[in-house]
């Protein structure tokens, strides 16, 4: 129908129209932004617990270099390294685990794919130049295709 042709009635009704359709895409933008203040309290949350607890989670690629993609910022108080340091370089993790255990580590890692979990002990280089003591455990991830994610430890 022609702009011009339409009645009294049919404008009314498209108003009507339209003026649910702006109330429907109120109640869902209200809907997201309760959403997005619920999305951001738990990433507030879960910052507060990775950098609270002395534990230090990491997240890694699942072959190659096993590069980290993330890790919590209190591995600074624990090895002396700033997280960012082992994120920028996908072998700043691998260059610092102690020669002598890297054979094996990297053997095991090299079977990720084999087991769900493991756990293993190897001395990583301390920022100031000693080798500490750590305990590893991660978890390999998989989509549901099966196929290797992430390695997930801490």
């Amino acid at each position: 129908m022609r702009e011009e042709e339409k009645t009294k009635e049919h404008l009314i009704r498209e108003l009507e129209a339209l003026y649910q359709r702006m109330t429907e895409l109120d109640a869902l933008d209200a809907r997201r932004k309760q959403a997005e203040k619920a999305l951001y309290r738990v990433h507030a949350r879960l910052q507060y617990l990775l950098s609270s607890t002395p534990v230090v989670i990491y997240v890694r690629e699942p072959a190659g270099e096993y590069g980290c993609t993330y890790i919590s910022e209190n591995v600074a108080s624990q090895l002396g390294y700033e997280a960012w340091e082992f994120l920028e370089d996908p072998r700043f993790w691998a260059d610092r685990v102690h020669p002598e255990d890297a054979p094996s580590l990297f053997t095991q890692l090299s079977q990720v794919s084999e087991r769900q979990d493991h756990a293993y002990e190897y001395r990583f280089l301390h920022k100031d130049g000693t080798y500490r003591w750590l305990h590893d455990e991660f978890k390999l991830l998989r989509n549901v295709a099966n196929n290797a994610l992430e390695i997930i430890g801490f």
